[in-house]
């Protein structure tokens, strides 16, 4: 039963994980659909997936972990994951961004003319 908890965690986890990767992408089509219109903000809740991986580093101390991998190793890798996707979010959403600007930019310019 624990264990269920712990892989029910890990996909709620993964879940979070894959929502952050999104959320660029997700901003730049609203935005090139609203065309002049404000975008409007999307919220991450960060605390979310902290909260998630404490739980699974719980769910670790008391073997729960599906394999073989202790607490240190469910935090460390939550962490990094973690990490990684904010920084992805941060360099996708730049990038992105910037083509965003980009094809608005072009449109103002073909509507003037």
């Amino acid at each position: 039963m624990i264990r269920a908890l712990f892989i029910a965690g890990a996909i709620l986890f993964c879940c979070k994980i894959a929502w952050n990767l999104g959320i660029p992408y997700v901003l730049a089509v609203r935005t090139l659909r609203q065309c002049d219109q404000t975008s409007k903000g999307i919220s991450m809740i960060p605390g979310v997936e902290l909260t998630l991986l404490v739980l699974l580093v719980v769910l670790a101390l008391v073997g729960a972990a599906p394999w073989p991998h202790g607490a240190l190793r469910v935090a460390a890798l939550g962490g990094l994951i973690i990490a990684g996707s904010y920084l992805h979010l941060v360099l996708a959403g730049a990038a992105v961004g910037a083509i965003v600007s980009s094809v608005n930019r072009h449109r103002r310019q073909r509507n003037r003319h």
